[in-house]
C-alpha cells in the first residue's frame, strides 16, 4: 500500500521548488576566512555594483523568477495533495481489509 503513495512526484516537486526558491534567499560566502553575509538574491549574481546598474533588466527576470517560484509552488501544492488524498484513500482500504479481517478471525 505504500508503494502506491505517489512519493517520487512529491519528491521532485520538492526538489524542483528548493532549486527555484534559492534564487530569492540571501546565502553566506567565505571571504578571506570569515564568513560575510550577501546581500544578493541569486547565487549567479555579481557584485552589488552590477546589480544596481542592471535593475530595469533584473526587475524584468525578477518577474519571471517569481511566475517560476509560483508555478513551482503551485505544483508542489497540486502534488502534495494528489499524496493525501492517495493517502487517505489507502487508509481507507486498509482499514476496511483490517475489518474484514477481523471478522474473519471471529468467525473462525
Amino acid at each position: 500500500m505504500l508503494t502506491d503513495l505517489p512519493t517520487s512526484e512529491v519528491e521532485r516537486a520538492i526538489k524542483n521548488l528548493s532549486a527555484i526558491s534559492t534564487d530569492f534567499l540571501p546565502h553566506q560566502e567565505k571571504v578571506h576566512g570569515n564568513r560575510k553575509l550577501l546581500f544578493s538574491l541569486s547565487k549567479k549574481a555579481g557584485k552589488y555594483e552590477e546589480l544596481v546598474e542592471d535593475r530595469n533588466a533584473t526587475s524584468a527576470d525578477s518577474y519571471l523568477d517569481l511566475n517560476r517560484f509560483q508555478s513551482g509552488l503551485a505544483d508542489f501544492l497540486y502534488q502534495l495533495k494528489a499524496y493525501a488524498e492517495s493517502s487517505v484513500q489507502n487508509y481507507g482500504a486498509l482499514q476496511m481489509s483490517i475489518e474484514a479481517a477481523r471478522d474473519a478471525y471471529e468467525k473462525d
